[in-house]
């Protein structure tokens, strides 16, 4: 067996493993108790409850979160991005991204991380970047992990339109810049785009397959968790599914030099 074979097979045992040890509520829009809340997340690691199920909460963002385009691959680098369409203003989805990602992004793991030393001064096009937040963040929850840093938004009105660009900074198993884009739709609402420029992959699995599994991440069909990603984000800001913020460990130390991938990865 090739090692990517060895690989994949290994991801794959853990998504199932991971999956298993997870207690999903009912569906058809039951609470769920606070037990078993603290049941999906084995260990009790990232302490979140929240008032729907992950599937109800699926099931209640389908069609809103969907990939524009194709990603672009160039090498270990990605170009994608990622479209969210929310139904409350716009200063409320900033609020949220700067807020704390525990509250709403499903069997994930949030640790507070000290700011890196070494950012850039400026986004990859010249947009001032000044350091809103910074988290150590694991998308599902087990693997990959990423030292996350969002610049406080900047605002302008292209055509009239509200619009908050929040520069981001990537670390860990993926490097290289990204941003955050929320627009005022015309009803009220918000589209939220998440967009990767060039975001270099440092795992083992090729950078088409993590791609994809990026994508699968945001929109909860990652085959190594599922019901992660943005579905949480829409159902926390229109349904009030977070009952509390809970309070975000503090993580390690992070080495920031990303050609140490041990060191890079946590």
């Amino acid at each position: 067996m090739s090692k990517l074979a060895r690989m994949v097979a290994w991801l794959t045992a853990g998504g199932r493993a991971a999956r298993n040890g997870t207690t999903r509520g009912s569906a058809g829009g039951m609470a769920a108790s606070r037990s078993d809340a603290e049941s999906a997340n084995p260990g009790g690691q990232d302490h979140q409850v929240f008032v729907y199920s992950d599937k109800d909460t699926q099931r209640y963002a389908a069609g809103r979160i969907s990939e524009v385009g194709t990603p672009r691959i160039k090498g270990d680098r990605i170009w994608m991005e990622t479209s969210v369409r929310i139904n409350v203003p716009p200063g409320d989805v900033v609020a949220a991204l700067l807020g704390n990602w525990q509250r709403w992004w499903r069997h994930g793991v949030v640790e507070t991380a000290p700011v890196p030393t070494d950012l850039p001064a400026t986004h990859s096009d010249g947009v001032p970047f000044t350091p809103a937040t910074t988290f150590r963040f694991k998308p599902v929850g087990y693997l990959v992990k990423v030292l996350m840093t969002m610049s406080h938004p900047t605002r302008s009105r292209p055509d009239g339109v509200d619009t908050y660009r929040m520069p981001v900074d990537l670390r860990g198993h993926f490097v290289g810049p990204g941003e955050m884009i929320v627009t005022a739709r015309p009803d009220g609402g918000s589209v939220l785009v998440s967009r990767w420029l060039g975001v270099r992959n440092t795992t083992l699995l090729p950078t088409r397959l993590v791609a994809r599994l990026h994508f699968k991440a945001e929109n909860g069909t990652s085959p190594l968790q599922h019901h992660t990603g943005y579905a949480g984000l829409i159902g926390c800001l229109e349904r009030h599914d977070c009952l509390a913020s809970p309070a975000v460990p503090q993580a390690p130390p992070f080495r920031s030099d990303a050609s140490n991938r041990d060191g890079a990865a946590g």
